[in-house]
């Protein structure tokens, strides 16, 4: 649970970042394109405003989904592709009623407003690119992290095929050399390597262990 919290905050986090610079950028470019720096502040406003309203739509809609459904690159991509058109019918007249313009729907406003559109759009693709990248990239990792806990695994339980017999026969010994000399305290002996395998067996058929079988085995052991 906190491993999902953290995940999503970073999101949040890198997915605020990431519209701020480009919707700046997109700003910018479309500012030069004009050759009008006047239009400058006007155009990162509704830059800002289409950039945001599309990171908004992405955000609530991925932490409602990856909450109940897998987070999976498909999921993605269908958040992305409908969060575009989204924030820009939202963003588009945000923008222009913020900067001072007259709101309009899509390519029915001024040429600078159809091109902070069209730019837009175009950032809205580099976001779907950004996040299958970004998702590859943590799905390698997240392979790379099972592959190392799967090999660990394994040479644990290579170490204790190692160990047990060893301990088995070790115990064996020790039993029959007991039965001589104290028959009731070798029926407890017995008991307790009973016991220790029993839990030994459990723990071998199971690929996780909890803390209660750990602590069970070692009671058993050392008793």
């Amino acid at each position: 649970m906190l491993r999902n919290e953290s995940s999503n905050i970073s999101f949040v986090r890198h997915a605020l970042l990431f519209t701020f610079v480009l919707n700046t950028v997109i700003g910018v470019l479309i500012t030069v394109l004009h050759q009008r720096v006047e239009l400058l502040g006007g155009t990162l406003i509704k830059s800002h405003s289409i950039g945001f309203s599309i990171c908004t739509s992405v955000v609530l809609l991925r932490l409602f989904f990856v909450r109940w459904f897998t987070d999976s690159l498909p999921l993605q991509i269908v958040i992305y592709l409908f969060s575009i058109p989204v924030g820009v019918l939202i963003g588009g007249p945000l923008g222009d009623w913020a900067s001072g313009d007259d709101p309009h729907f899509l390519f029915g406003g001024r040429g600078e407003s159809s091109v902070t559109i069209v730019f837009s759009l175009v950032g809205g693709i580099a976001a779907v690119l950004y996040a299958i990248v970004r998702w590859m990239v943590a799905e390698r990792q997240r392979r790379a992290e099972q592959a190392e806990k799967t090999a660990l695994g394994a040479q644990l339980r290579a170490l204790q095929a190692q160990i047990e017999p060893h301990f088995l026969f070790n115990t064996l010994a020790n039993l029959d050399a007991l039965i001589a000399l104290d028959a009731q305290r070798a029926r407890e002996m017995l008991a307790h390597l009973i016991r220790y395998l029993r839990a030994s067996l459990v723990h071998a058929r199971s690929d996780t262990a909890t803390l209660e079988t750990e602590f069970e085995l070692l009671r058993s052991y050392l008793a």
